[in-house]
């Protein structure tokens, strides 16, 4: 274990795991380590006393205390260890050997190492708990009173004991804070299968087929097919479904093969029957098969990772032989079939990504912030492959949240050990005692040649140099070969957390303007158009982009706030709840005139570049849901009772948002863009936020036509003129940089 190494080596035992929240969203208030830093205030922890229980566990209480001291305060403070206290202040070592924890010598230690405050309590024991009762003694010092700041007496089960004097730790220098209680879960090797989510799957039938027609040639032809869809039917509801299946796809290569155009087209509807009870025997075989591999989940236990991992495959397997069943046999049957097993491929996956979390929680309370570092990177890693948008980014989201919290961590904590060893460094060398000066600060220097270098920061050379120079001992440079870690070190993490706010600077966040509510679109890359096996030419070729963030209308533009602003609704299919239609682009950009001049803010239509990238959310699938149809999430030709010239118009917000909470990206109108439209321009468009041709006769219409096209790819590609208008056509807005 790294972690534990490293522990050793700079002289701090190990801790027991923390919950798994511990954690979470923690410092994340706090801003980076600078090189001009305020001054810090010194604290110290003088004692934790044992009465009743072993010295050990009180010891393990103190480091406990200091380690949250390190995680939630690391700016504020500079945290005293015994070995600072022992090697710089004599008076203090001396009354360290009293063993005195009264209230008068603890004013006198604070008075000894110059503290701004001190802690100091016991730990003993109440029947079977533990109780803690801990004060903080604030110095003032420039009178050098002493008064009491905070004081905490908790009880508590000695499994709780990491999570309550971290929680104490909070509360002693921050009186206002309101101690929590434990979370609940805490790390196993394992996961219980029963946390895996399980939804029944539904079922299916098969309906009469009927069919008449007038032309007697075609009775008798039906009367011969009919014989043998009975025969599918009969082995449909002996469960012999490859057989059903068998009989089913033979009576349509007969009608496919064996007659003339014509008489196909008089069997459309009877040939539109046999499809619907293809999908339905296909459904049914793989209902069976995904009831058989949920008996896993249901009847209890745990896994661990290779068991989750082979059960995934499983599972996966099954999603492999779906998507190989030919298009033309699915329909509603197959549809619920591949939304379940993506829901089981996507809990799993979950599952997987919180096993790793769990992991990373209990090495980062043992100070093994490089260990838990690669467990949370490994959890984000199983995250990513999570299919469903939402889920999959408010796992990023999370993940991200811990890292960053790790580094905080990780960097206060080296921060402050190299603060320490320098000051020891700078008062052996006031004593002429250059030897023990200079070994203080080699060890300062192995520190940074260790694993914790990913910690380093500006201010921790800014530390560590003019000491170096005192001592004469070389000093931590760009140029030189043997630093290069720690230069390149600071340069990785200002990096990564570039990257990182990628997914948390905006992640949820929301403002509303003239009555349009906006969300944040994280800025980022993505690959812009259709893959060569799309065959729509003028979402060709695919090319990278890349897009500062912007603000984006969370729905199309409704009846009720277009009617507010231009005074007038235009709309063929009334409501005020509705997206616009029929409106132009003119009129959509006369929208956004009036609205900006009234709010103060600009306000206008997106790029094409802008549309696309909100709309994909960071996903790489078909569909920005998943790589199958799922009613779930759009309105489309037959989910929708509204269809005029392929409108599936229906009240905003009623299907899911995608990750980045975007409604009806897909379906309900077609939506105009800014730009103007060249079916070649993907070719030459710039990488970096891209606006379109400079001229052009027709505007970028994106969106709409849901499954109307077997070509769609994440988001339909039009255009029409400026001046149309059409009852499909509407628009949505963001707002400008």
């Amino acid at each position: 274990m790294i972690g534990r190494l490293t522990m050793k080596q700079i002289g701090l035992s190990r801790m027991a795991a923390l919950a798994m929240c511990v954690c979470t969203g923690i410092l994340l208030s706090l801003s980076p380590v600078t090189g001009q830093e305020k001054a810090l205030k010194k604290l110290y922890i003088s004692s934790i006393t044992a009465d009743g229980v072993s010295a050990t566990l009180a010891k393990k209480a103190r480091e406990r205390l200091e380690f949250a001291l390190y995680e939630h305060f690391g700016k504020e403070y500079r945290v005293l260890t015994d070995e600072d206290v022992k090697v710089m202040f004599k008076k203090a070592e001396e009354i360290m050997g009293t063993g005195c924890s009264a209230e008068s010598c603890q004013q006198q230690m604070a008075d000894a190492v110059d503290a701004d405050e001190i802690i100091y309590g016991e730990l003993s024991s109440e029947g079977a708990a533990l109780k803690l009762s801990a004060r903080t003694l604030l110095r003032d010092r420039k009178t050098l009173s002493v008064t009491k700041k905070s004081m905490v007496m908790l009880s508590f089960a000695e499994r709780e004991l990491d999570h309550y004097c971290g929680e104490a730790a909070r509360k002693l220098v921050n009186p206002a804070y309101a101690v929590q209680k434990p979370p609940k879960a805490a790390f196993e090797e394992k996961i219980s299968l029963s946390a895996v989510k399980v939804e029944a799957v539904k079922g299916l039938d098969i309906g009469v087929l009927k069919f008449t027609a007038d032309d007697e040639t075609i009775q008798n032809m039906l009367g011969y097919l009919k014989n043998l869809v009975q025969e599918g039917d009969d082995a449909f509801g002996k469960k012999k479904y490859d057989d059903a299946i068998g009989k089913y796809t033979t009576v349509l290569d007969k009608v496919k093969t064996k007659l003339t155009a014509e008489k196909q087209a008089k069997m459309a509807d009877f040939k539109a029957g046999v499809v619907k009870r293809c999908d339905a025997a296909y459904a049914m075989k793989y209902k069976g098969m995904i009831e058989t591999l949920d008996a896993e989940f249901t009847k209890g236990g745990s896994a661990d990772e290779k068991a989750l991992l082979a059960l995934r495959g499983r599972y996966g397997k099954v999603d492999g032989e779906v998507k190989g069943v030919p298009g033309e046999f699915k329909d509603e049957g197959m549809a619920e079939i591949a939304s379940t097993l993506s829901k089981r491929y996507d809990n799993l996956t979950a599952a997987l990504a919180a096993l790793r979390e769990k992991k990373g929680d209990a090495l980062y309370g043992e100070y093994g912030f490089t260990a838990a570092l690669k467990e949370y990177e490994a959890a984000a890693g199983f995250a990513a492959g999570v299919r469903e948008g939402v889920m999959k980014w408010e796992l990023a989201a999370r993940y991200a949240n811990k890292r960053k919290a790790v580094r905080e961590t990780g960097r206060n904590y080296l921060l402050s050990r190299v603060r320490a060893l320098a000051a020891r460094a700078e008062f052996f060398n006031l004593q002429e005692r250059t030897s023990d000066a200079k070994k203080e600060l080699k060890e300062a220097r192995r520190l940074l040649d260790g694993e914790l270098v990913i910690f380093a920061t500006e201010a921790v050379v800014s530390t560590y140099n003019p000491v170096a120079a005192v001592l004469g001992m070389d000093a931590l440079s760009e140029s030189e070969k043997n630093d290069a870690k720690v230069f390149a070190a600071i340069k990785e993490l200002e990096r990564i957390e570039r990257t990182e706010d990628f997914i948390l600077k905006g992640f949820g966040k929301e403002k509303t303007v003239g009555g349009i509510v906006f969300v944040y679109i994280p800025g980022g890359s993505f690959m812009m158009g259709s893959p060569k096996d799309v065959v729509r030419d003028n979402e060709h070729p695919q090319h990278k982009v890349t897009l500062d963030g912007f603000w984006m209308s969370r729905y199309e533009v409704t009846q009720a706030q277009y009617e507010a602003v231009m005074g007038k609704n235009p709309s063929r299919f009334k409501g005020n709840d509705q997206p616009m239609d029929n409106v132009s682009w003119n009129d959509a950009a006369a929208f956004c005139d009036k609205l900006s001049a009234r709010s103060g803010t600009t306000v206008r239509l997106p790029t094409e570049a802008e549309w696309e990238y909100a709309c994909r959310a960071g996903t790489t699938t078909f569909y920005y849901w998943g790589d199958e149809k799922a009613d779930d999430y759009c309105w489309s030709l037959r989910n929708s009772d509204k269809m005029t010239n392929y409108n599936c118009a229906q009240a905003v917000g009623k299907k899911k948002p995608n990750a980045w909470g975007l409604y009806d990206m897909s379906g309900n109108v077609s939506e105009w863009c800014q730009d103007w439209y060249d079916k070649d321009y993907y070719r030459n468009s710039p990488a970096m936020n891209p606006r379109g041709p400079g001229i052009g006769q027709y505007r970028v219409l994106r969106g709409g036509n849901a499954w109307s096209y077997s070509d769609f790819y994440s988001a339909f590609r039009d255009s029409s003129e400026p001046g149309v208008k059409k009852e499909s056509i509407g628009f949505r807005v963001v707002l400008a940089p």
